[in-house]
């Protein structure tokens, strides 16, 4: 892998845990939380770890301020709550964000939605199995995407961009149907006003995707802008096939052409980032697979369990791990 975007940890994703406690010792964490981040995590490897801050944005005025901050610390990307209220901001559809939609358009700055930094996917019961949420976890920032879609931020900033960061492709085709069966069936009443659009020419034309494993996705990728579909790597996390993933993508895009695939695997990426990362580091031949693997012989890639963290507990029928026994390891975390 040549390159990655790195969000935040132990801030969250969008700098929750700053948000959570507004204030001047927050706003001060999330300056140190940027220069950190920026000027020695990002700048070890630069082009290879591209950094995304996060803002105070339970201040506008200081949010702009650390806007034009990280800006001119060459920074393109930020990550965003996909649902402020959920952490008691204003919504998307109100006047507070009007300042900084334009800050972004100014400084070409791409607003980064992860999955999980506003709504997430439900636990049906602690006794659900686990899997039933990982499973349903990516494709959980589907109802945040309908809201950003219908808002009328796109015609006020038509030059506005976003990435839904780890959601996933698979469920784009059908969402766009039915956006576009809900503006045709419902528009008269609902008064949203896409004018001679369609919700999936500006969902296209405005948002960066991604996926993991997505075999069904690229099969339909002929529904979606391949302009704005990017691989990811999701490494550490579990859902990682790292250091397989080159191999497994492979098998995955038999059927796109040779054009296709550089988009989707690093030109798209370059470009929702503003980033000349490969030129930076000589040209495409000193980053692609066989050169990055012939440059890192010595890393150690075998498999391990786990990364030395408690092992989960299933109470569940034959061990079955539940949403419940996550939720007593997750708090235990915190003892």
């Amino acid at each position: 892998v040549f390159g990655s975007v790195n969000f935040p940890t132990f801030p969250t994703f969008a700098g929750a845990t700053f948000i959570n406690d507004p204030g001047e010792l927050s706003l001060i964490a999330t300056r140190a939380y940027n220069d950190w981040h920026i000027l020695e995590w990002s700048a070890y490897a630069p082009g290879r770890l591209i950094p995304c801050a996060i803002l105070p944005l339970w201040d506008m005025d200081e949010t702009i301020k650390e806007v034009k901050r990280v800006s001119a610390m060459g920074v393109h990307g930020v990550s965003f709550p996909d649902n402020p209220t959920r952490l008691n901001l204003p919504s998307i559809h109100t006047d507070y964000w009007e300042p900084l939609w334009k800050a972004f358009v100014d400084h070409d700055i791409l607003i980064n939605c992860h999955i999980g930094s506003g709504d997430s996917a439900p636990h049906a019961s602690p006794e659900s199995p686990i899997s039933a949420w990982i499973t349903t976890m990516p494709i959980s920032i589907v109802n945040a995407t309908a809201d950003w879609l219908y808002s009328p931020i796109w015609k006020n900033f038509p030059d506005l961009r976003m990435a839904l960061s780890e959601g996933g492709i698979g469920w784009i085709p059908y969402f766009l149907e039915r956006a576009n069966f809900t503006n045709e069936r419902h528009g008269l009443w609902t008064n949203v006003d896409f004018g001679k659009e369609k919700p999936s020419d500006v969902f296209k034309r405005h948002f960066f995707t991604c996926f993991l494993d997505d075999r069904a996705g690229l099969e339909m990728l002929h529904h979606m802008n391949e302009d704005h579909v990017t691989w990811e790597c999701d490494y550490p996390h579990s859902d990682t096939l790292w250091p397989n993933c080159p191999e497994r993508l492979l098998e995955t895009t038999q059927h796109l052409t040779d054009p296709q695939i550089d988009k989707i695997t690093h030109l798209n990426a370059l470009k929702a980032f503003r980033s000349d990362a490969i030129a930076q580091h000589g040209g495409r031949e000193n980053c692609n697979v066989g050169a990055l693997r012939a440059n890192a012989t010595n890393v150690d890639t075998t498999p391990r369990q786990g990364l030395g963290g408690a092992t989960p507990q299933g109470s569940g029928e034959g061990g079955l791990v539940t949403s419940g026994d996550m939720a007593k390891l997750m708090m235990g975390a915190y003892d």
